[in-house]
């Protein structure tokens, strides 16, 4: 499970955050700066870098 977010959304509070990282195996999260998940210049490339390092 990969989880990503930002700091201060508030569609998706950072406390679901830690919530599912409580449950779950393998589990990573990268949390960006700012509010509203949206797409960020590292947004992609990190869902990229995880799922292939997974997948190998």
């Amino acid at each position: 499970m990969l989880v990503v977010n930002r700091k201060e959304d508030l569609q998706t509070p950072i406390d679901d955050l830690y919530i599912l990282l409580e449950h779950g195996e393998p589990k990573a999260a990268r949390v960006f700066p700012g509010g509203r998940m949206g797409q960020t210049p590292e947004t992609l490339p990190t869902i990229i870098r995880w799922l292939k390092r997974e997948l190998s």
